[in-house]
């Protein structure tokens, strides 16, 4: 029994000794699991710090409640229609504006103007656009710029997978059946060279056959199916030389690749045609038919399904405020189309501060202005302030490559839903839409050239001395408009031609690598496809916004928190800050204004209620208070947080003290970014 009791005590020293072993072995485990966890935190740390900057996590959260994403379709949505009020149709350009927008987002014109237009002009007799009937009142250029959008309307090509643009007479076809534009142009980007195609297009046709829905036969169309598929496929193939006018039998315009005759059709393709499977040429022109909100809507989630999402994968910027456009351009120009498409952040070299839409914005206000600089030559301001158009002269290296960053801001603008405080000229939209060009649209471009050309047109050229050769810039050599141009002398028989080749050069052919090159940047982002909804007017409002700043609007989209959150906009401080910015700021302090809280000058095309950050979240306008006031003779000033669309305004006691304290926010040239 002895032997036995030795026998167990051994046993249980065994049992004991192995309790104790794994016990060891846990702890360790456990020890190394917490350790592996800490280096793991620890380079996830260091991967953040290196991304976003060192920040405190709770600053992407502070907001509360105001940082979570709100329905896009309530956005979009008209809140006010369940007061009775609906959109206003502005009877000169036919754009839909929001119900308490005081004047048209497009063509400029009061809603108080529109109403009495429109009871006036249903009265009158005159042109029609769209079944609306529009006097031959004076007009201003921005409206007659807006009213221009509805001379085109969008087809389905023939086989069923092309966009055509054609011709709508703005006259009313039963006192007159021929459109004013006789001939418009198209240019399309050629794939190996920077150079574009030239079609062009008959416009004087038969009204009543133009607005038919069906057409029993092909009668009214020059080209048959097959000329149009020979022709899609030419001007598609960069390998296959142009189209020869001749080879179809058309006899047209001999400066012309293509000439696609009534009616008037444009096949869009060439260069850069990026198609995607799931939208179909019908798709488009259905989409394009629709009211403006439910084409944004719509456009806002196919920029969804076009955006990489952030765990797939994103990008930082870190730019130098002293080289900012170099420092810029040297990172993102050459981001492959995919990384163009990620999530972008944005860093200033030596500021800690964290980018949650703030910062983005003001680098693309800041690169946009570093663009347009007169100094750099790549832009002119064109005459009455009617936008910016490409330099001709603007042909080295260097600047093809600023205009192709050009295109990438303008591509990466819409992707990231910021509005652009650049206004370029209404010819550049239409090619970045391949949409028609008229003569009138030179008019735009250079008044007084236009002018001349109608002169030109009425009289005779017997001692003008002109032959066919134009001037790039006084310091070169003059260009032949066609071979051997500069021993042709223009005379009544080739005044036309001679007419045509001079638009034809200052639309296109005068900045055709600029041109080129824009293109390429900005299809590189957006593929042309989904822009192609759009017409010019209404994508220079999805790329700038407004200008005009609506503080009623901006007031009602506006959220109260801290020392405002009981009272809101009842609160003494909240009725002195809004009677001031509303009746005693003009506009231009209105917008700096805007751009001190949120770091953009322009409202986006839905309103203030659309205010986003960078991840694609709604951020509203927010005012909170905090506790500063005037003490020992020092004014405390208003702070904003760009990322997060905030300002904050201390306890003023005197109204007068908050107007002081804002002017001089305003005078101030507010940079740069820290973590308060």
């Amino acid at each position: 029994s002895n032997r036995d009791d030795e026998t167990d005590g051994i046993n249980d020293d065994s049992v004991n000794e192995n309790i104790q072993q794994y016990e060891a072995l846990v702890f360790v485990g456990v020890l190394a699991c917490m350790v592996l966890c800490c280096c793991f935190s620890c380079i996830l740390r260091r991967i953040q710090i290196h991304l976003l900057g060192s920040y405190d996590h709770n600053l992407l959260f502070f907001a509360g409640n105001r940082g979570d994403a709100v329905d896009r379709d309530s956005i979009f949505r008209n809140s006010l229609l369940g007061n009775g009020e609906s959109d206003w149709l502005c009877p000169l350009c036919r754009f839909e504006n929001r119900p308490r927008c005081e004047q048209c987002n497009l063509c400029g014109t009061t809603k108080k103007l529109a109403i009495q237009l429109r009871t006036t002009l249903l009265k009158a007799s005159a042109q029609i656009i769209e079944g609306i009937e529009v006097t031959a009142i004076d007009l201003l250029d921005r409206q007659k710029w807006a009213a221009s959008r509805l001379m085109w309307c969008r087809e389905v090509g023939l086989e069923g997978n092309l966009v055509l643009w054609q011709y709508r007479s703005k006259r009313n076809p039963s006192t007159e059946s021929k459109g004013r534009i006789t001939a418009a142009y198209f240019a399309v980007p050629r794939s190996d060279i920077s150079s574009f195609y030239w079609v062009r297009l008959q416009c004087s046709v038969d009204q009543t056959r133009l607005n038919s829905k069906t057409r029993e036969s092909n009668d009214d169309m020059t080209l048959s199916k097959e000329e149009v598929r020979s022709e899609m496929d030419s001007l598609t193939n960069p390998l296959l030389p142009p189209v020869s006018p001749s080879s179809v039998g058309r006899g047209g315009d001999p400066h012309c690749e293509a000439d696609i005759r009534s009616p008037s059709q444009i096949i869009l393709s060439g260069a850069f045609n990026d198609l995607r499977d799931n939208l179909s040429a019908e798709e488009i022109r259905k989409m394009g038919e629709l009211p403006f909100r439910a084409k944004h809507l719509w456009f806002e989630y196919q920029l969804d399904r076009l955006q990489v999402p952030w765990n797939a994968g994103h990008f930082m910027l870190e730019v130098s405020r002293t080289f900012l456009l170099q420092s810029s351009v040297d990172q993102f120009l050459y981001q492959s189309p995919t990384s163009v498409r990620q999530r972008m952040r944005v860093v200033f070299i030596g500021e800690p501060g964290l980018d949650v839409g703030g910062i983005q914005r003001e680098w693309f206000l800041l690169v946009i202005k570093e663009l347009l600089t007169p100094g750099r030559e790549l832009y002119r301001l064109l005459p009455g302030a009617m936008g910016y158009s490409i330099d001709p002269r603007a042909r080295r290296f260097e600047q093809l490559e600023l205009f192709e960053f050009t295109g990438r801001i303008l591509g990466k603008a819409i992707l990231e839903r910021q509005s652009l405080p650049a206004t370029f000229s209404s010819v550049l939209y239409k090619h970045i839409l391949r949409a028609p060009l008229t003569e009138e649209d030179l008019r735009a471009l250079d008044p007084e050239l236009h002018k001349h050309i109608l002169w030109l047109r009425k009289n005779s050229t017997e001692g003008l001395d002109l032959d066919f050769t134009v001037s790039r810039d006084h310091s070169t050599a003059p260009v032949e408009l066609k071979p051997g141009g500069k021993h042709i002398a223009v005379t009544e028989v080739n005044k036309q031609e001679y007419i045509t080749l001079l638009v034809r050069w200052h639309l296109v052919d005068a900045v055709d690598a600029q041109l080129w090159h824009l293109l390429r940047g900005l299809y590189t982002v957006i593929p042309w496809d989904l822009l192609l909804l759009w017409d010019h007017a209404e994508l220079e409002f999805i790329i700038c916004g407004t200008q005009s700043i609506d503080v009623d609007d901006w007031r009602r989209h506006t959220e109260y928190v801290g020392g405002f959150s009981s009272l809101g906009d009842a609160h003494e401080i909240v009725e002195w800050f809004w009677s001031i910015v509303k009746d005693e700021l003009d506009e231009d302090q209105r917008t700096r204004l805007l751009q001190f809280c949120t770091g953009s000058s322009r409202v986006p095309a839905q309103g203030f209620k659309s205010l986003q950050r960078n991840d694609g979240k709604y951020q509203r306008f927010t005012l909170e208070n905090t506790a500063g006031h005037e003490e020992n003779n020092t004014l405390w000033l208003p702070q904003s947080h760009t990322c997060f669309n905030r300002l904050d305004l201390p306890t003023y006691k005197k109204r007068a003290d908050l107007k002081d304290a804002l002017v001089l926010v305003l005078e101030m040239d507010v940079t740069g970014f820290s973590m308060d």
